[in-house]
């Protein structure tokens, strides 16, 4: 996701106010390298598990400047972002919860590596359909990547990266 059109979801979502909008677009590029540095000294220190890592996407940039939503004054969270953008692209938004996942489902229709760069998680199976959790349910490559290697119609929902990563 570009972060200008995100940023125009969120102000039409009235989540963030124009004076936001232009604050998160001037600090984009430094706090993609604040990000950076911080990831970079986790995995130094081997705070991270298994060394899997992903992009530092425009939601962590947004989230990450802790600001507060335009009319209730609460902090934007990833929560609040992806919900947002699940409201605008007309799919639902879920909450992962592990201890109500499949484990055959999760671990054995789609490779972790694979996961993990598109930032999707299989979830259930429902009326011969695969539900699966995306970072970004608009990328059709990966639909279709995980058409064709699970040889099922996969039907997104979306979710939180951190919800994502902590299923990977």
């Amino acid at each position: 996701m570009k972060m200008e059109p995100l940023c125009d979801i969120l102000l039409e979502q009235l989540l963030i106010s124009p004076a936001q909008k232009k604050q998160i677009i001037s600090q984009e590029k430094e706090q993609r390298a604040r990000l950076s540095r911080i990831a970079t000294i986790k995995q130094n220190d081997a705070i991270s598990l298994d060394g899997d890592s992903h992009e530092i996407t425009t939601i962590d940039i947004i989230s990450s400047m802790k600001l507060k939503t335009a009319h209730t004054q609460e902090e934007l969270t990833e929560d609040a972002i992806m919900r947002a953008f699940a409201d605008y692209v007309h799919l639902p938004f879920k909450k992962i919860n592990a201890l109500e996942l499949d484990l055959d489902v999760v671990t054995k229709t789609i490779a972790k590596p694979f996961a993990i760069k598109n930032l999707v998680v299989p979830l259930s199976m429902e009326n011969g359909e695969l539900v699966v959790a995306m970072y970004n349910p608009l990328d059709h490559e990966a639909l279709n990547d995980i058409k064709q290697v699970s040889r099922l119609h996969a039907s997104p929902v979306v979710s939180t990266t951190t919800d994502i990563l902590q299923i990977i």
